[in-house]
């Protein structure tokens, strides 16, 4: 014992084991049980679980307790013989029985779960309450479950508490979680969140891996504690290094987006994705079906997005069941099934998100639906609205301005919910709030210096101006001169007033538009209809409505591109759109008419995923 624990002579390993080796074998029971432990451990010797074994029993058959509880230990885990929680149980008893106290926790914990015999709380709470008397800092923190959960004694919060507490006092990693969880809470104890985050970093610091995990959100969100994204992103990794899903969950979306202070990095995002879906983190299964359905970090593949997708929405995660109605809609990775695809919707909807809603909402607005259907897809984009859906914002938006299930149309609403939707970086709602100052419909008229109150994101009045200025450009047809000055004008503005040039391409795209009229009407070089197509793609791909009518105009009108024409115009095919030469019915209807074919409309917002940072445990 002196040389395994250093205690008056330099700590040596070998030297403990060859003096246990000698007690062992002059029949010394304690000696018997330290030489198991050593060969347990490794302590000096190579581990060899059946040596191990062998003098433990030795020991135990001396009745020797801390053997005969090593002993029932190696036969609840399969340690160096054939598991067998029976006779486990067995030595767990007759190490009780002689007061030790791992072995009355042991026993305890077999009685609580029913492992070897039959489920006895009472008998639980009695073995966790006589090691708990002896200090045993495991039993102290089984009691004090027992007494939160009311199981085997009469409910008592505030003596698991005390409990906790002192399990806590000793160290427990355990316990410090619970007892920081109370302090949170303040069940069973005043609330505290100083306190709560004082025993959560104690138990966080002995590497529990749940308490990393959440000292990591409360990093995030200031709970109790200055924000440290930087200290964040470390205890997510220190978590998900040992496995938590919720931290690997986590550290996958922090790598996907950069967020915490970690660099983009798709491929890590998806491995930590794949780790945490594979143990059932539904957040994850989602997420790692949109990395395959947007090829991020993986090679795309609709297919294997359909099928996580499915996974996730099996469990009744309501963001999955959403994309799951996605890929029905528009036939991703399974076959075409639009009615699959509304009860998928149907059913994300009914849970709240606002994502389904709005999908929902468009089937229901359908060509020929009537007008109870328009009315419950006009409740649908409210309420999604409501939850901060832009993309809902902005129809709602067109909704009020047209009268679309509403009894008369409404610009004060419908500006108020553009101007919401333009906050939140909706492209084609930041046009048509443009337009609505330009013509002073729902706002007072002032074509020179409109503002545009309140806007988030560090977004100043002068950057609405230039808003404006992309809206007004639409009208200007006079000549190819004036319209390159517009678009020139438009993207120099954006530049000084929007740091890095961010926005540009969605400030640009519509003056770029009219820019590719005035070509037609004679105007400029056909380098601007290129320009034009690839800002309207790129404000497409950001779900621009008019991004993609427009992709769809030029691509039909100056570059007689029918096929891709027709694909961008189905995409908006049942939208109204202000402000356009020809719906995007017309549209289709004189494409298909010159290639004597139709497509399918594809209209559902592409698969999205959860931010998966401060889930709930």
């Amino acid at each position: 014992l002196c040389y395994q624990s250093g205690w008056g002579v330099e700590r040596d390993l070998v030297a403990a084991l060859h003096w246990y080796h000698h007690s062992a074998k002059n029949s010394n029971a304690s000696g018997q049980n330290n030489l198991g432990g050593c060969y347990e451990h490794g302590w000096g010797v190579q581990r060899d679980p059946v040596e191990a074994v062998r003098w433990y029993r030795a020991a135990a058959e001396q009745e020797n307790s801390s053997a005969q509880h090593n002993l029932g230990c190696c036969y609840e885990r399969g340690f160096g013989l054939v598991e067998d929680m029976s006779k486990a149980v067995e030595w767990y008893w007759r190490s009780a029985d002689q007061g030790n106290a791992n072995a009355q926790n042991n026993l305890g914990m077999c009685y609580r779960n029913g492992s070897g015999l039959a489920a006895d709380h009472q008998l639980a709470v009695e073995f966790f309450r006589r090691a708990a008397k002896q200090g045993n800092a495991d039993a102290q923190n089984n009691l004090g479950g027992m007494k939160e959960a009311g199981l085997g004694i009469p409910k008592d919060v505030v003596g698991a508490a005390e409990c906790y507490n002192h399990a806590a006092e000793q160290g427990h990693s355990e316990a410090e979680w619970n007892l920081s969880m109370a302090y949170t809470t303040g069940y069973g104890v005043e609330q505290d969140q100083e306190r709560a985050v004082y025993w959560l970093k104690r138990s966080a610091q002995q590497g529990k891996a749940r308490s990393q995990y959440k000292l990591a959100c409360w990093l995030l969100s200031g709970t109790g504690l200055e924000v440290d994204e930087a200290a964040a992103a470390s205890w997510f990794q220190a978590a998900a290094e040992q496995g938590h899903a919720g931290a690997q969950a986590a550290l996958g979306a922090c790598t996907q987006r950069g967020l915490c202070g970690l660099s983009k990095d798709p491929e890590a995002a998806a491995k930590w994705f794949m780790s945490a879906a594979e143990q059932g983190h539904l957040g994850a299964m989602n997420n790692l079906g949109v990395c395959y359905f947007r090829g991020q970090g993986v090679v795309s593949r609709h297919d294997q997005a359909f099928e996580w997708f499915c996974r996730a929405a099996d469990e009744g995660l309501a963001s999955a069941e959403a994309n799951v109605g996605c890929c029905y809609w528009n036939g991703w990775g399974v076959e075409m099934d639009r009615r699959a695809a509304e009860g998928w919707f149907q059913t994300a909807a009914t849970q709240g998100n606002a994502v389904a809603m709005h999908n929902l909402a468009i089937c229901l607005r359908a060509p020929g639906d009537s007008d109870v259907a328009t009315a419950r897809a006009f409740r649908l984009l409210s309420d999604a609205a409501e939850r901060g859906h832009v993309g809902a914002q902005a129809d709602l938006a067109l909704a009020y301005e047209n009268g679309w299930g509403v009894p008369s149309p409404s610009v004060e609403d419908a500006v108020r919910w553009y101007r919401s939707a333009a906050e939140g970086g909706h492209a084609g709602a930041q046009n048509n709030l443009g337009r609505m100052y330009q013509r002073g419909h729902g706002v007072p008229r002032d074509a020179e210096v409109p503002t545009l109150p309140a806007l988030s994101r560090g977004l100043s009045e002068a950057l609405a101006c230039v808003w404006h200025a992309s809206s007004l450009a639409v009208s200007l047809h006079q000549s190819a001169g004036v319209m390159r000055g517009c678009v020139r004008s438009v993207r120099l503005g954006a530049m000084d007033l929007t740091p890095r040039g961010s926005r540009v391409p969605r400030l640009e795209h519509r003056a770029c538009a009219d820019a590719s009229r005035a070509e037609r009407r004679g105007g400029i070089s056909e380098n601007v209809d290129k320009k034009a197509l690839r800002l309207h793609a790129a404000a497409a791909a950001a779900g621009d409505m008019y991004g993609k009518y427009y992709a769809g105009f030029v691509s039909w009108k100056c570059f007689d591109d029918l096929k891709v024409a027709l694909s961008w115009f189905e995409q908006v095919a049942n939208l109204d759109l202000p402000g356009v030469e020809l719906r995007p019915q017309e549209c289709i209807s004189q494409i298909t008419q010159s290639l004597k074919e139709a497509s399918p409309s594809c209209l559902m917002t592409h698969p999205v995923e959860d931010l998966l940072i401060e889930a709930p445990e």
